[in-house]
């Protein structure tokens, strides 16, 4: 490795080449990583990202990558020898070939609040946005974005306020590939969790419920996931409600409450959570989720062995239980009693499920009774009945 490195400081072009290349191929695993990075290979090789040729910037940003994987030292040395504006710099500049690797290695960077911030101060969003009009970089630049957006309010506006951002990404979500179709819904996703209200309104505005709802019936357990996740939070404003049910959405979901076989825990609890958001202070959509059979499915989900998904399934129960008699019989009906009670004894779906068994024995002494017979010493004192 030494000699490598002492191949990789000075010599022809084609020379340089070689050794960045033979640096990506010894990388592979974590003594090799570290072995090289003593070597002070990182400097060198950064200081290559600018190199005249452009097949040497192509190897330079391959064999920091292949160093990065993985290797939060790594990360962090490739960082302070000021990587970033040189991997920003390859995305705006003029060669396709280097831009791949560039995207990968920022990919392997963005990890963490801290390199969040130092990749979007180095203006990495602009062009990552622009890479989403290219076939075959489409997918590595959303998926940098979605790093990038992960968690990071500010990041999140960014992406959102930058021109032609979302309506390409709502274009992507009807793509002909699997794999674009499910990082494009994950970036959205991305874009509102958290719940940020601009984003939710320009998405919607920019014709993004529709492609979401289709994605509800692709077969990519991913893309499901993320869709979603995305619609349960873009049905947190009250004009996107009415939409969202006119649109088809409610069968949609509660087929992907039902489809324990081939989705994901998190749809599931996404599901519910956006039946719950459908029906907040919109009478007609609990009456709709109440007819197509979501009450039933709901239920169920108090059952499932996922704990959040049991907590999302009660606390949308107790909203569709509000100011309706008749969801409160389906509830009864479907067995919702004797499983509330015993999330009674679960922390994290305690609170919604007294929500609804208070609820249920509201007004009607059958079920009070039933409640309290199950519910009984501490249990009971909870419910306070």
């Amino acid at each position: 490795i030494p000699l490598v490195v002492t191949m990789l400081k000075d010599g022809p072009p084609e020379q340089l080449q070689r050794a960045c290349s033979l640096l990506q191929t010894l990388s592979t695993q974590p003594e090799a990583q570290m072995a090289v990075a003593w070597a002070g290979a990182i400097p060198i090789l950064v200081q290559h990202l600018n190199h005249d040729l452009g097949r040497v910037r192509v190897e330079a940003a391959r064999a920091l990558w292949s160093l990065a994987q993985n290797n939060m030292d790594n990360q962090t040395s490739i960082l302070q020898q000021d990587g970033l504006p040189r991997l920003v710099a390859l995305l705006l500049g003029g060669q396709g070939e280097a831009k791949e690797p560039a995207l990968l290695l920022l990919l392997a960077l963005a990890q963490g609040h801290e390199q969040q911030d130092n990749i979007t101060r180095a203006g990495a969003i602009p062009p990552l946005i622009s890479l989403l009009d290219r076939m075959e970089l489409r997918e590595l630049a959303a998926a940098v974005l979605a790093k990038l957006a992960h968690e990071h309010e500010d990041n999140q506006s960014a992406i959102g306020a930058a021109t032609g951002a979302v309506p390409k990404l709502i274009k992507l979500l009807s793509d002909e590939s699997t794999s674009i179709r499910e990082t494009s819904a994950g970036l959205l996703h991305a874009l509102v969790a958290g719940g940020h209200g601009k984003n939710v309104m320009l998405i919607s505005r920019s014709g993004g419920i529709r492609p979401s709802l289709e994605l509800l019936k692709d077969q990519n357990p991913g893309t499901r996931e993320d869709a979603t996740g995305l619609l349960s939070i873009l049905a947190t404003n009250a004009d996107n409600r009415a939409v969202i049910a006119k649109m088809g959405a409610i069968p949609l979901l509660i087929n992907v409450v039902n489809d324990t076989d081939n989705v994901a825990p998190a749809a599931r609890k996404h599901a519910a959570t956006a039946l719950g958001n459908l029906a907040v202070m919109n009478s007609s959509n609990k009456e709709a989720i109440g007819q197509a059979g979501g009450i039933h499915a709901l239920v169920k989900l108090l059952s499932d062995g996922d704990a959040l998904v049991r907590q999302r399934a009660a606390m949308a129960l107790g909203t569709l239980c509000v100011l309706s008699d008749q969801n409160k019989s389906w509830m009864v009906e479907a067995g919702a009693i004797p499983l509330l009670v015993e999330q009674l004894k679960d922390q994290s779906s305690k609170k919604p499920a007294v929500v609804v068994l208070r609820s249920l024995a509201e007004e009607n002494e059958v079920h009070r009774r039933a409640i309290k017979e199950l519910a009984q010493g501490d249990l009971a004192a909870l419910l306070n009945l």
